[in-house]
């Protein structure tokens, strides 16, 4: 029974370090991934919408990145914006619940780190990467 197990064993490990038949297909490059991206982007349909074509995040995939026409603005809460409403350099951080103000996003680029405020209150500090 144990010589049965061993033997089992090994095959199940040997079956798991056999080389590939070549038939896949290679993963692209991060280069490649990068050109997809900005080969995906209608351009002139960013434009029209006041976009610009950017890189963005840690991988640098090209994205539209759009401005939001209330960016800046007071707000207490999603609702209040076009895009999110995220905690300012003048937020109290200690605000009672329901208090908070902070400004509404100044694109609907979702790279960086902020905190949302929802409902007047300030949520956890988060970075999208």
């Amino acid at each position: 029974m144990e010589k049965t197990f061993l033997l089992l064993a090994i095959l199940t490990f040997a079956s798991g370090c056999a080389t590939t038949s070549g038939n896949e297909t290679a993963r692209p490059t991060l280069e490649e991934q990068r050109a997809e991206s900005l080969a995906k982007i209608d351009k002139q349909a960013c434009a029209a919408k006041g976009g610009r074509v950017e890189q963005g995040g840690l991988l640098g995939y090209w994205n539209c990145v759009i401005p939001f026409t209330d960016a800046g603005k007071v707000c207490s809460d999603k609702s209040d914006c076009e895009g999110g409403c995220y905690a300012s350099d003048n937020t109290e951080r200690d605000a009672p619940a329901g208090k908070a103000m902070g400004k509404c996003q100044a694109t609907n680029s979702p790279f960086g780190c902020r905190a949302e405020i929802r409902s007047g209150t300030l949520q956890p500090f988060m970075c999208v990467d």
